[in-house]
């Protein structure tokens, strides 16, 4: 067999025999070889290794509750922050706006809710590392 049959073998037909020299390798054995050579590299994945359990499920979705409700909480501490700094502003006994005041409620306001947010996200990415770790 030439070089040129062992390239439309590889385009053609998955297991025909190629001719490398004196080998001559079948595909499928090839991919096998390296799928089996890639498992004990890289260890056996998630799904084969750790099936799906109630637990690993409750894990996952418990982490992902607790994200939303911190992103819920930030965008309300937000919200909540903006209205009050509108209503520190605008006091009744006073004839022009304070915007001291409404500057002091929204800046607090706004940084808390950042952190907040960010801690949700850094439990996300933590989280996630830790499914890709077991």
């Amino acid at each position: 067999m030439s070089l040129a049959n062992s390239a439309c073998s590889v385009d053609g037909c998955g297991n025909q025999p190629i001719e490398i020299g004196l080998c001559q390798i079948h595909l499928s054995e090839q991919k096998e070889k390296q799928s089996r050579e890639r498992m004990n590299f890289y260890g056996k994945p998630d799904f084969v290794r750790n099936p799906k359990s109630s637990m690993s499920y409750e894990k996952r979705n418990f982490a992902s509750i607790i994200v939303s409700i911190l992103i819920a909480i930030a965008c309300i501490e937000l919200i909540v922050a903006l209205i009050l700094g509108y209503s520190a502003g605008n006091e009744k006994y006073s004839s022009s706006f304070r915007w001291s005041a409404a500057f002091i409620w929204w800046g607090s306001g706004i940084t808390s809710a950042a952190f907040i947010f960010g801690f949700s996200q850094i439990i996300q990415l933590l989280h996630e590392i830790n499914s890709k770790m077991k």
